[in-house]
């Protein structure tokens, strides 16, 4: 019987190499989240946005609990683009504590490179 090996499989890249960061955040409505999306990745913080709901989320808020609809904003970005990411949430968010959690993950090569190439900042050389 074969040992089973503790390396992914070859085409998987374990979160410490690639730096692929996952941030989720919640907006009372699709369009504010939709819009904070369009911004992140139009300002090359993030590469991917995907919008989700609505979902019911329920919490205690100054001493009451709340339950209300909201969307998910989930944001893929790399670490070198998570303190300007939160920055940028913050700055747009409605919220006064807005929810912002992040995760670090793996992914396939293929789609770091391509994240890579879409957040890449091109700077302009001077001739």
């Amino acid at each position: 019987m074969e040992k089973e090996s503790s390396m992914p499989p070859n085409n998987i890249v374990r979160a410490e190499a690639n730096n692929l960061i996952e941030i989720r955040t919640t907006f009372p409505s699709k369009e504010e989240a939709v819009d904070c999306g369009t911004q992140l990745v139009q300002s090359k913080l993030a590469a991917c946005i995907h919008v989700e709901g609505p979902i019911t989320s329920i919490f205690s808020w100054q001493g009451r609990i709340e339950t209300v609809e909201e969307f998910t904003c989930c944001c893929k970005t790399l670490t070198t683009k998570l303190d300007a990411c939160q920055t940028r949430i913050k700055d747009i968010h409605p919220y006064e504590t807005p929810q912002i959690v992040f995760v670090q993950c793996a992914a396939s090569s293929d789609y770091i490179a391509w994240m890579q190439e879409s957040i890449q900042t091109h700077r302009k050389s001077h001739e």
